[in-house]
């Protein structure tokens, strides 16, 4: 695709105490000549607040120079350090306080042109489909292979990705922080995700348990894809990956450890080649849940193998209990 397209959707960008990685965020912005850019920083921590405020004041003076082309742009500061959960989340809301739809990019997600492409074009052509909730930069590793998208350039799933995405107000509205709604009448629930295959199921509810436990929730997807699976709706996930997250390191809050999707190579597209029906595939679903929210090897996943993923999740998670009980 031209290098020179111009993105149209306004952009929001979560940011904390990485310049480095802003550097090359702003980059990629430059290229496609964003017009509307809304700026979330986050507060100094307190039991870090010199460091932090080094960096923030580092990210500020790199917005004043940096964003050296006609753009628009909007700048929130914390006042108290709101963290990896209610950060993000307040970003979020504030963005789509002001806007009708628009891009979303954490700090550490590096696009390339083709996902801003992809992300007008989508936002536009399903703007008014009740079943797509998001549209998704991400499938580094690839998480999802290529032969299930056959010559398409998207598919669907139940099961979203969010480094680097896009939605509208209208979605973000249904927002519902209350994970509790899967703690009770489990068979309900099980039912209740009629259009995901059983050990896919199992998985997501036991997730959603889990996360609820969590007594200082320092997430905020979590409840986004609990209040995305409740109303039945769908993400898209691009063929090729489009965007390649930086942030894999002892920094990271949730990506210390390097795995498959680390450093994923990007791409840009050619062209983007629609589907004709809104249909999630249960075994991508069953693929992006097995890749990302277990343990379960991605050799396996990708492998004939795949039936046994459920039982090998089962062996790995009982084997983390009796170990547990043993510890004591």
């Amino acid at each position: 695709m031209s290098k020179n397209y111009i993105t149209k959707s306004p952009v929001l960008l979560i940011l904390f105490n990485r310049p480095e990685y802003f550097n090359q965020l702003i980059n990629a912005l430059r290229d496609v000549s964003v017009s509307e850019l809304f700026i979330s920083i986050d507060a100094p921590r307190e039991n870090n607040m010199v460091e932090d405020s080094k960096k923030i004041s580092e990210l500020l003076e790199m917005i004043k120079i940096k964003i050296d082309w006609d753009c628009e742009v909007k700048l929130k500061i914390n006042d108290k350090n709101l963290g990896c959960g209610d950060g993000p989340k307040s970003a979020i809301s504030w963005f789509f306080n002001n806007v009708d739809r628009g891009i979303i990019l954490e700090d550490d997600c590096i696009p390339t042109t083709s996902f801003f492409l992809f992300s007008d074009t989508l936002l536009e052509k399903y703007e008014f489909d009740k079943d797509i909730w998001l549209i998704s930069g991400d499938n580094g590793g690839p998480i999802v292979p290529p032969k299930y998208f056959g010559n398409k350039s998207y598919l669907f799933s139940r099961v979203p990705l969010t480094w680097g995405w896009a939605t509208w107000k209208s979605v973000w509205d249904k927002y519902d922080e209350d994970l509790n709604y899967w703690q009770n009448d489990y068979f309900k629930k099980f039912f209740l995700l009629k259009g995901v295959s059983y050990s896919t199921r199992t998985i997501l509810i036991s997730m959603f348990r889990n996360a609820d436990k969590v007594i200082n929730k320092n997430f905020w997807d979590y409840q986004f894809y609990s209040t995305m699976l409740i109303n039945n709706g769908l993400g898209i996930i691009p063929k090729k990956n489009l965007i390649k997250n930086i942030g894999f390191d002892e920094n990271a809050t949730h990506t210390k450890k390097v795995t498959f999707r680390s450093f994923a190579e990007s791409f840009e597209l050619e062209k983007i080649k629609h589907r004709n029906k809104i249909l999630n595939n249960k075994k991508v679903d069953k693929i992006i849940t097995y890749s990302v929210h277990t343990k379960v090897s991605k050799w396996i996943v990708d492998s004939p193998l795949l039936f046994l993923a459920p039982l090998i999740q089962f062996i790995i998670r009982l084997y983390r209990k009796i170990t547990a009980l043993l510890s004591f």
